[in-house]
């Protein structure tokens, strides 16, 4: 995706650390919390969320990910 707010030397920071992450590990961890990973182009992503400017790539989730007048989200 294109990121305009991100310039060409950080994204390739970040792409960069992205190749040394240890992922058997990271894996490990998420199955052991039973956390679910979340795309935005997930139809399971939050609407309401899509909507925003700068709006999370992936989210992490633990438990029901549902749409109500009331939710909270920790960033």
């Amino acid at each position: 995706m294109d990121t305009p707010w991100i310039s060409p030397e950080r994204r390739g920071k970040i792409i960069d650390n992205i190749r040394n992450l240890d992922t058997e590990s990271i894996q490990r961890i998420i199955e052991e919390k039973q956390i679910d990973i979340i795309t935005i182009q997930d139809s399971r992503y939050p609407l309401r969320l899509k909507t925003i400017k700068r709006a999370p790539y992936l989210l992490y989730v633990r438990g029901n990910l549902q749409e109500t007048p009331l939710m909270l989200g920790v960033v």
